[in-house]
């Protein structure tokens, strides 16, 4: 579930879309991608390890602890979420940042560290601390980080890997990606991290309870 939320996670998809749309650099798209998950497979680690580290007598309060971490972690989410709509409620045909427009020009290098800074790390946390709450093994701790970096970096390599599988037919499809990303992105942000704050929160009740 966190994968696809974070895979979901509309403005590095633009930012991947802007790179190869506006000057073809598919180098630049790969590093921001390599970057991207990157980052969330450490923050997904480093929450494990941080909530494998609570101490706890026994695996009922262990649970207990972890759930106040989730529901502090959906706390967080909800106020970014509410940030997001009342940017959307202040201007809901707000475009891009300005700083987007720079990203087509991009090399690969800073578009790795780009792919580094952008990605939701309190989702990444979120799904560190849920592998620690279900006291598996190590072998399937290390699965589970896997897949969910895997899953949660398909949506930034989907512009790179619509353009080298139909690079006839990946113009057009990058074009309408990019209209429409550019103006819905702040609208498709708030409603996953409003689902994501609703999920987190009931989970960390449920568990608290």
């Amino acid at each position: 579930m966190y994968g696809l939320v974070v895979a979901c996670s509309p403005l590095p998809v633009l930012v991947a879309v802007l790179m190869i749309a506006e000057s073809r650099r598919l180098r630049s798209a790969v590093a921001l991608g390599a970057g991207w998950f990157v980052s969330i497979a450490c923050t997904a680690v480093a929450g494990f390890v941080a909530a494998a580290a609570v101490p706890h007598e026994n695996l009922s309060s262990h649970r207990r602890l972890l759930g106040f971490g989730d529901l502090a972690l959906g706390i967080v989410v909800a106020a970014l979420a509410l940030r997001t709509a009342a940017r959307v409620r202040r201007d809901p045909h707000a475009g891009a940042p300005s700083w987007l427009g720079r990203v087509g020009s991009m090399a690969a290098v800073p578009a790795f560290a780009l792919g580094v800074f952008i990605p939701p790390s309190v989702i990444a946390l979120a799904a560190g601390n849920a592998l620690a709450a279900q006291h598996s093994g190590a072998s399937a701790v290390v699965a589970g980080l896997v897949v969910f970096s895997v899953v949660g970096s398909v949506g930034v390599s989907a512009p790179t890997i619509a353009i080298a599988v139909q690079p006839g037919r990946a113009e057009d499809r990058l074009t309408r990606w990019r209209s429409w990303l550019a103006a819905h992105w702040q609208q498709v942000l708030a409603v996953l991290l409003a689902c994501v704050s609703v999920y987190l929160v009931a989970k960390g009740l449920f568990e608290i309870a």
